[in-house]
């Protein structure tokens, strides 16, 4: 690769010669990084892109986002009622445990989510949904609890597994938690075992146990029995529109609040270039 660079120099010499200029002016370099690029952009074009000349530039965005958060989490989470304030609170601790969790989507391009929420959906609705599910569930398994032992025990499910040693015991739990008010979305580790799919896979010989209830706790388990991805996505709209709120108040005063900025704000012009001059003076 040296070989076929130096094999295009015509004059080896001259060559040298300019290589320790520039060497010995090493030190009058213009090297900017990518955020001195576009501070020395905006500045030097202070009218073309309608920022002031002076702009002190604040490093660090983490104040901003913990009070959008903050802020979040007391219009949201504040009012909600007992029961849902204790499921949120089962996920994060706070404000500060939630900005842990989504800082890195507060910037950059917006993250999307595969089953986003709907638009009109609240953490009320979302709460009301999943406990009329889950009371679904125990009011289909009072009803079915008599015959559910003996439909069991009479078939060909794998003994070894729901032996009579077992089987009494893990009915007993599941009834217990369906006489229970729902106070939280945590399903016994015990319903799991009367899955159809996995009364289905547990019987090698014969018929397997079929009833009606077996079908809907399948159903619950592909459920989402959580407000995690609402309120996630919640979060971190607004926490970004939050923060973008301030960086442009920031920038009125005179104040960048990130290096970041920096280049959110000549990107936003250059996009922008039928409108604005600005991109027109970029070299």
């Amino acid at each position: 690769m040296h070989q076929a660079l130096l094999a295009e120099i015509i004059d080896l010499s001259e060559a040298a010669t300019d290589l320790l200029a520039a060497e010995r002016q090493m030190d009058e370099a213009a090297i900017y990084t990518i955020h001195g690029f576009c501070q020395r952009m905006l500045a030097n074009n202070a009218f073309e892109s309608g920022i002031l000349f002076e702009q002190t530039l604040v490093q660090d965005e983490l104040p901003l986002r913990r009070q959008a958060c903050a802020d979040f989490w007391r219009r949201h989470c504040y009012p909600l009622p007992l029961a849902i304030a204790r499921a949120v609170s089962q996920e994060w601790s706070g404000p500060e445990a939630l900005l842990k969790d989504l800082s890195a989507y507060l910037q950059g391009e917006t993250p999307k989510f595969r089953q986003a929420p709907g638009d009109d959906e609240t953490i009320l609705s979302r709460h009301q949904q999943i406990v009329v599910q889950i009371e679904a569930v125990k009011a289909q398994w009072r009803a079915a609890a008599p015959e559910l032992e003996a439909l069991i025990s009479g078939s060909g499910v794998d003994k070894r597994s729901y032996s009579a040693r077992y089987l009494p015991n893990w009915l007993e739990k599941v009834g217990s938690w369906a006489e229970q008010e729902t106070g939280d979305y945590q399903l016994p580790k015990e319903l799991e075992k009367f899955r159809q799919s996995v009364l289905f896979e547990k019987t090698k010989k014969g018929e397997a146990p079929q009833h009606d209830v077996f079908h809907t706790i399948d159903r619950i388990f592909e459920q989402p029995l959580t407000l995690r991805d609402l309120i996630l996505a919640r979060a971190i709209s607004e926490i970004r529109i939050s923060v973008q709120q301030e960086n442009a108040r920031g920038q009125s005063w005179g104040l960048m609040i990130c290096s970041v900025n920096w280049m959110r704000h000549c990107n936003k012009l250059v996009e922008n270039c039928w409108l604005n001059p600005f991109a027109l003076v970029i070299p």
